[in-house]
């Protein structure tokens, strides 16, 4: 159902009234966070909601370059990681629950997982084993961080996992997959992450600009740059964020004179 102007209105008065004990939606709407009012018009948080979608957009384009053998298999652990994430953060921010929570959480830290596993495996030549062993234990600590409430903190570990192993391996002369560009993009992400908390001074419940929304788009076309360097660093070729073609170093998991599918084994 179309959500019009006239219907967000009339949802937000109805949730200042919950802020007195009165009101049908006080429930519902106080579980919500990521600024956007919740409404009971179709999806509780429409934008939020919608834009979580890019995920599912990122997750087939991955899906389609691996079926069309442009980078290696391997990277279907994580087109299927990042369209559950899209699943669900749509449901999250749809309905809610304890179930979406769940398939919103566990995804989330198997994507990072897989990144992580990913960045550690290609010092010893076995960057696609890794990944997916980081993308099915990302998944399972993802479900048990849920169920006590620790997501962030999940997520904050997968992170500084990335980043010790991606210095490390420039360290052993591995080419830099988070340059300047992806980490630029990234950082641009976090931004809008932080605008769009409840508690940001940004945050305008009844803006259809949610940048929740864009948090969303920008941090899967960050996953999909990723790929797109992680993919070329072990191919030699040049990536979006990268303008030179680059070889891989022997210790870095491929010999430049053997020609492996791009993405680990």
């Amino acid at each position: 159902m179309l959500v019009t102007a006239a219907n967000r209105r009339r949802g937000r008065a109805e949730h200042l009234s919950c802020r007195h004990g009165v009101g049908r939606h006080c429930l519902v709407s106080d579980e919500y966070a990521d600024c956007e009012r919740h409404d009971d018009w179709f999806l509780g948080q429409d934008v939020n909601a919608w834009s979580s979608l890019a995920y599912v957009a990122v997750g087939a384009v991955i899906a389609v370059l691996v079926l069309r053998r442009r980078i290696a298999p391997a990277f279907l652990a994580l087109a299927a990681s990042v369209t559950l994430v899209g699943v669900g953060s749509l449901l999250y921010h749809g309905e809610g629950g304890d179930a979406a929570q769940l398939l919103h959480d566990a995804p989330l830290v198997g994507a990072l997982g897989f990144v992580a596993g990913w960045h550690a495996g290609r010092m010893l030549d076995r960057a696609g084993l890794w990944a997916i062993a980081g993308a099915i234990g990302g998944v399972a600590v993802g479900a048990a961080a849920s169920a006590v409430s620790a997501t962030n903190a999940a997520v904050a570990l997968a992170v500084a996992v990335i980043v010790v192993t991606e210095l490390l391996a420039r360290r052993r002369g591995c080419p830099a997959i988070w340059t300047a560009r992806l980490v630029g993009l990234a950082g641009l992400a976090a931004v809008t992450w932080l605008a769009g908390t409840s508690g940001s001074p940004l945050c305008d419940t009844e803006s259809w600009l949610q940048p929740h929304g864009a948090w969303h788009v920008l941090s899967a076309l960050v996953l999909l740059a990723w790929t797109d360097g992680a993919a070329a660093s072990l191919s030699g070729e040049a990536s979006w964020h990268t303008s030179d073609r680059r070889r891989t170093a022997t210790r870095c998991g491929t010999d430049p004179r053997r020609r492996e599918p791009p993405g680990g084994h």
